[in-house]
């Protein structure tokens, strides 16, 4: 990747598109991670497809200093394979009294794409409230609104609204789910 500086060397060239990818590989703690493609897709929009010249050092430096401070905002993607079942809206799956209300609080509506999780997932994997989680093999991201009884380790349970049959067909499968860690 190179950004195009006007009146400025080689070198100069070298040197920012230098630190843009260490900043890019490195967090804070030297670990390396995978490049936010999103973050340099839009750099090289920016740089090479918008054919951008950077009329001063002050610019590309400020550029530079934008980049590494998204590239600080991600955080780890954590991976795990558990359980998964699903749940309904319904007082015989749920607390007593009031069905379409999750642990937290929150008011659960069909339609919604929502997981409960096992309490270890919780306190051991960072997974907390309003998490957003993918699950491998199902379309779109999930929050996490829920939790599971105590008695359940590594597992999460897909909620499926009201249609009791769905959540039937989906049974009981391995699967492996993504979030961001911290989030």
């Amino acid at each position: 990747m190179w950004i195009e500086t006007v009146g400025t060397s080689t070198a100069q060239h070298r040197s920012a598109a230098g630190v843009i990818l260490d900043i890019a590989f490195r967090s804070h703690r030297n670990k390396y991670y995978p490049l936010n493609s999103m973050l340099l897709k839009s750099v090289v929009f920016i740089v090479v497809k918008d054919n951008i010249a950077m009329k001063n050092t002050t610019t590309s430096t400020l550029l530079i200093t934008l980049f590494a401070l998204n590239i600080f905002s991600c955080q780890n993607r954590e991976t795990l394979e558990v359980t998964a079942t699903a749940y309904n809206s319904v007082e015989a799956q749920t607390k007593k009294g009031d069905p379409t209300t999750a642990a937290w609080g929150d008011k659960l509506e069909p339609g919604m794409k929502v997981i409960a999780v096992s309490r270890d997932l919780l306190h051991e994997h960072g997974l907390d409230r309003h998490t957003k989680v993918k699950i491998k093999g199902l379309p779109g991201t999930y929050r996490v609104l829920d939790k599971m009884n105590k008695r359940w380790k590594k597992r999460i349970d897909i909620y499926m609204g009201t249609d009791i049959q769905k959540a039937r067909e989906w049974g009981k499968q391995q699967v492996e789910i993504s979030w961001m860690a911290g989030s």
